[in-house]
């Protein structure tokens, strides 16, 4: 259920709040020691060795150059690059891309460096980009001496009999740029061309709150600005981060034999790969669709457990009440949550700590239900969101779906190769497939036929009948029935309902959510189930049967 306290409490204490967490039906914990709580982030490693994180920075010099390259000394050298600005509009400025290059190679030993620039250029000036990378130090931790209890380390042994999931939280690093020592190699093998002329345009805009964005922010001339080598930065980045976090899954399975579950930077690109992954409450602001962006990709991938931490809000430390609380709890469960961990300030000092065993018991019961098997979906976005963000938003901003009855799952694997051959794929084998706001145009990520691959790709499938191509406008309600398409449950209602099915297929029962956060609404609902309906009290834990339905030999109406 929830976060002890930080790892120097005593160990009495720790146990008698364990003691505490059993005694309101908590059905387990999430350990977490919090080393120098409150002094800045660090693990138990000195400053300077190699596994802290690392951070870039750079260095600018506007003028032709015979002398030491600006900046030299400050870290290690990762490259130099020369550009003819041709635009200076704060805060941006535009870099001619055919005079962007690599001098990395012109710097000499001890980091002179002799340059000159044409002078029959008509533009601003030339710039000298040096970019080098070291740690960025913030307070590292001291490791501890002889760590052999629980509160010190923690003993795998009793670790790996007593629980089920070894958790990561969510990667919080301050950083101009996040980087890798191997990113460079990893980019030219994994992207076909290096990145390193490339560099003076990741600086902006990269760290969400963690960090800084750069100023002036560099662009260059190309029609996209260099967006496409961004991109290309973020994916190499993101397949750097798959290796890391499939090396805690691995050490997970093989050392503790347990799984793994952690809090992941992308929302849907690194999902798939953990055993359970979690979301929290803190960036996803109760947005009912934003926690449907983070379970949808998870679901795609047959994942049983989605966990969230939930209690974390805005401006709300010691504010945040029991009904908020269970408001997230039946938000995200909508959208197929099925896991929760309660922390933060719903501990057992507060006064409402003796109320929370009624809505730990009605939350565990919804559990149990939504984690049976894997939930049925009625239609799934597809849509990419490059930009680094730290707040969830709603990505379809129509309520057409909803208010008709179709549950939906986000996924944003955007127009790339893979994702643009899967869904030529799809449309070739017959599935519907709708474009909606017109045929995409672009390739997310560098490649020189990129603009040819995605025409004659888009050319080969836009003509087929069960493709179709509409505006941001037109009703997705009005196409997809158009197309045969009718949702699991179809809703009638003067309210907006959200709705969860999932089915076990062993027993043939059939289970639905419904969600309405409105005081007061009432409809109809049609199930595409048949059989005889029930209404299940989770707060009782008891189910009673239903008398006044209307079936048919498909459906069922309520």
């Amino acid at each position: 259920m929830a976060k002890l306290e930080d790892a120097g409490i005593d160990q009495n204490i720790l146990a008698n709040d364990i003691r505490e967490l059993a005694s309101i039906g908590a059905g387990g914990l999430e350990f977490l020691p919090y080393y120098l709580h409150g002094g800045g982030p660090g693990v138990p490693a000195e400053a300077g060795e190699e596994v802290l994180a690392w951070d870039v920075h750079r260095r600018t010099y506007k003028h032709p150059i015979d002398g030491t390259l600006p900046g030299w000394g400050r870290g290690q050298l990762v490259s130099a690059a020369s550009g003819l600005i041709v635009k200076d509009a704060l805060p941006v400025s535009v870099i001619a891309h055919d005079s962007l290059q690599d001098i990395t190679g012109m710097v000499e030993l001890d980091g002179s460096i002799s340059i000159e620039f044409s002078s029959d250029q008509t533009a601003i000036e030339y710039t000298i980009w040096a970019i080098y990378v070291n740690h960025s130090n913030y307070r590292a931790t001291r490791p501890g001496n002889d760590p052999q209890t629980l509160i010190q380390n923690g003993p795998w042994a009793r670790l790996s009999r007593g629980f089920c999931l070894a958790w990561d939280d969510s990667i919080e690093i301050r950083a101009n740029v996040y980087w890798t020592k191997s990113l460079l190699e990893a980019f030219s093998e994994a992207r076909g061309y290096p990145i390193n002329k490339y560099l003076p345009i990741i600086f902006h805009d990269h760290a969400g709150h963690f960090g800084p964005s750069d100023s002036p922010w560099w662009v260059t001339g190309e029609t996209d600005g260099g967006q496409s080598h961004i991109e290309d930065y973020r994916l190499t980045l993101l397949e750097l981060y798959r290796a890391y976090l499939q090396a805690l899954n691995d050490w997970s399975h093989d050392y503790l034999n347990m799984q793994f579950s952690c809090q992941v930077a992308d929302i849907a690109q690194k999902r798939p790969h953990r055993d359970a992954p979690e979301t929290e409450s803190y960036a996803f602001n109760h947005e009912i669709d934003a926690y449907r962006q983070f379970a949808g990709p998870a679901h795609l991938a047959g994942k049983r457990i989605i966990s969230s931490e939930l209690a974390a809000a805005f401006d709300e430390a010691y504010q945040h009440t029991l009904p908020a609380l269970l408001g997230d709890v039946k938000t995200s469960f909508a959208v197929g949550i099925n896991q929760f961990v309660f922390h933060d300030t719903h501990q057992r000092h507060p006064p409402p700590w003796e109320y929370h065993k009624d809505s730990i018991d009605f939350t565990a019961r919804l559990q149990y239900i939504g984690q049976i098997e894997v939930p049925r979906r009625d239609l799934v976005f597809w849509q990419k969101n490059v930009a680094v963000v730290t707040l969830v938003a709603k990505n379809y901003q129509g309520w057409d779906l909803v208010e008709a009855g179709n549950d939906h799952s986000g996924s944003f694997t955007g127009i790339q190769w893979l994702m643009l051959g899967f869904v030529e794929e799809c449309a070739s084998a017959g599935w519907p497939v709708i474009f909606q706001g017109g045929l995409p145009s672009q390739l997310y990520g560098f490649n020189e036929s990129g603009q040819s691959y995605v025409n004659s790709t888009i050319n080969s499938i836009k003509s087929l009948p069960n493709v179709q191509i509409i505006s941001f406008n037109d009703s997705l309600v009005a196409t997809t029935a158009s197309m045969g398409i009718t949702p699991l449950t179809a809703i009638s209602a003067n309210g907006t309902w959200y709705t969860c099915w999932r089915s076990n297929t062993q027993s043939g029962i059939d289970y639905v959510y419904i969600f309405n956060d409105s005081p007061y609404s009432e409809g109809t609902t049609y199930f595409a189930s048949t059989g005889i309906p029930y209404v299940y009290d989770a707060w009782a834990g008891q189910q009673s049967s239903l008398h006044n339905y209307t079936s048919t030999v498909s459906s069922t109406s309520i």
